[in-house]
């Protein structure tokens, strides 16, 4: 509100909203992850039949909506950086873990959230469909379910110890041990790749009665040798133990190191996607079928994806955790209510509870919205009245055009010329600068309009007021 504004600026009056307003706001941010639009204004739009879509307009305004989007945060006070969306994550992430106790397997990996703008700690990885990105790491049962998230911060983020035994371990340590924190010692099993394996890490996880599964990278400290220079034949497998910790290499079409701390390491035969009977040590095997946790909710969160594009990076992370909290609605209801449901079903029930729609029908939005000129009905992409409806709605509408007509500008006191001049509304819509002495009579906001702008200002049916 310091801020200069314009003299016509929406930004100069904001009224307060309330609970049902921004709840009918996030129903139209979900539902905007259902229509595919250029811009959001086209969402609101009465005269393109090409976007009509009138649940938009009867919810609320399109300036409206964008003066929610602008002022929408989650954060108190001046914070900066990660801090602007570091309390939600957190309040996110313990309903996440009270509404829902996993299974023994989990997974962990990182996540990429598409953006391409400034940020100092954004992202890049190769191998991620959205390459360029906040990097979020994930730690989620064996089949989706976001049990904990941490957004990665940068080079100089500051990571809490859990204890003071993990003060002098890596920045890839106190992270699992952080994400893992409310699962220690009650006997789970974590899949990692290998980014975060190690032998370290696996005793400390083995200690905290967690057993470890993942790939290995052959140049991490504290590697069996005789292990990882082994030359290696197609098909042929070896292993070794260090304490408590096995740590195996296999050739397929390339040498695969893995470790373990709860599989003995020995070939079985399974089948692969094609019903085909291979064979495989048990790691590669039980990795394979457990790892896949992270891959299955970002799949699911693709499908319908809330954040749109913005420069404002906090709003994209606080609606891809709003869609995360969704996913995780979804993934409960259909495990314990119905396991027919969809997805796109179930954010549709969300979407009409919010907007409180429950029993609103296509006719009832339509027929609510305000007149427009029957004349151009067909451009604006509404209905034609039928002949059988009767006289008195043909007789609204002409009586409405009726009362738009051309008038003077009133000069005000000061000034010095014969007639009062403003800028043509439609003009100025245009991106022309043109001036005029008149303006509409009928229209409550008075807008000022060329004469040869006047019934294209008013053909128009998201003008007339």
């Amino acid at each position: 509100m310091n801020r200069p504004h314009t003299r016509h600026s929406r930004k100069r009056t904001f009224n307060p909203t309330s609970i049902g307003e921004m709840k009918r706001f996030l129903g139209l941010c979900i539902l905007q992850s259902h229509v595919e639009t250029p811009n959001i204004r086209k969402l609101f739009t009465f005269s393109d039949p090409l976007y009509y879509h009138p649940i938009f307009n009867h919810c609320m305004s399109g300036r409206r909506f964008e003066q929610l989007l602008r002022c929408l945060c989650v954060y108190e006070g001046n914070a900066k950086g990660i801090n602007k969306v570091l309390d939600f994550a957190n309040h996110m992430i313990t309903i996440f873990q009270s509404l829902y106790k996993p299974h023994k397997q989990l997974s962990l990996d990182e996540s990429m959230l598409l953006f391409r703008g400034r940020l100092s700690f954004r992202q890049y990885i190769k191998s991620k469909k959205a390459k360029y990105g906040v990097k979020f790491y994930i730690l989620t049962s064996s089949d989706g379910y976001i049990l904990n998230f941490k957004i990665y911060q940068g080079k100089t983020e500051t990571s809490i110890d859990i204890d003071t035994e993990t003060s002098s371990k890596s920045k890839t340590e106190k992270l699992v041990l952080n994400l893992m924190q409310p699962y220690l010692y009650l006997g789970h099993e974590l899949y990692m790749d290998n980014y975060y394996n190690s032998v370290a890490l696996s005793d400390k996880l083995l200690s905290c009665m967690t057993h470890t599964t993942g790939t290995l990278r052959k140049d991490r400290k504290d590697n069996p040798k005789d292990v990882i220079r082994k030359v290696l034949k197609k098909g042929e497998h070896v292993w070794t133990r260090k304490g408590k910790v096995y740590v195996s290499a296999w050739k397929d079409k390339r040498i695969v190191t893995m470790i373990t701390t709860q599989h003995h390491p020995r070939m079985v035969t399974t089948r692969n996607r094609f019903g085909k009977q291979i064979t495989k040590p048990k790691e590669v095997e039980m990795y394979n079928k457990y790892m896949s946790g992270i891959d299955l909710s970002d799949q699911m969160l693709a499908y319908y994806s809330t954040p749109k594009k913005t420069v404002r990076w906090y709003k994209k992370v606080f609606f891809h955790i709003f869609d995360m909290g969704i996913w995780n609605a979804y993934y409960i209801f259909r495990k314990h209510c119905n396991e027919k449901e969809t997805m796109l079903g179930f954010r549709e029930h969300i979407i009409r509870y919010l907007l409180g729609f429950d029993n609103l029908t296509c006719y009832n939005i339509i027929s609510s919205r305000k007149p427009t000129n029957p004349r151009t009905s067909n451009n604006s992409g509404m209905t034609l009245p039928n002949s059988n409806q009767g006289s008195s709605q043909e007789g609204a509408s002409s009586q409405l055009l009726n009362t738009h007509w051309p008038e003077p500008i009133p000069k005000t006191e000061n000034c010095k010329r014969n007639k009062a001049f403003l800028k043509c509304r439609l003009c100025a819509k245009n991106k022309i600068k043109k001036e005029t002495s008149y303006r509409c009579k009928g229209c409550t906001s008075k807008p000022p309009l060329c004469p040869g702008c006047f019934e294209q200002w008013h053909c128009q049916a998201e003008n007339i007021d």
